[in-house]
């Protein structure tokens, strides 16, 4: 169903990836520009940083500049995806793995969807939260 609705492989690599790192500098080498200290919290990235820095694409650009702002526009979609309570952040786990667009297109994204809407029905089942991470719309489309 989740390959479905966002037309994502099922199959293919394990989604996976790393928890820490020096997440400006990741920023930098993949998307070209180092945000500012108080746009990055722990491992997740503001996701009004990414649309104001990356929002339109200039006129006459290299490959390269068209290379990160692609990037930067997969890894707003990531956050829609994988959010965190506040839809506000991206987890910057996944930068990395938008390194190579050959092998992302390997990964079973739909998959890591899916698994993350079971561990957020699983931690509000089990634990007294209040909240819950999207994607609640496969839920409720799936029922």
């Amino acid at each position: 169903d989740v390959g479905i609705i966002f037309g994502l492989l099922v199959h293919g690599s394990t989604v996976t990836g790393m928890s820490w790192a020096d997440w400006p500098e990741v920023c930098e080498m993949l998307l070209g520009a180092r945000p500012p200290s108080e746009m990055i919290r722990g491992h997740t990235l503001k996701i009004s940083w990414l649309n104001d820095e990356f929002g339109a694409i200039p006129h006459h650009v290299d490959d390269l500049t068209l290379l990160w702002h692609a990037r930067a526009f997969i890894l707003q979609l990531i956050g829609s995806m994988f959010p965190d309570k506040t839809n506000s952040r991206v987890n910057l786990m996944f930068l990395p793995l938008l390194q190579d667009f050959r092998e992302a297109a390997a990964y079973n994204w739909g998959g890591a969807c899916l698994a993350f809407l079971y561990r957020e029905l699983c931690r509000v089942a089990v634990t007294e939260t209040k909240e819950i991470s999207e994607p609640l719309f496969i839920l409720q489309i799936w029922a």
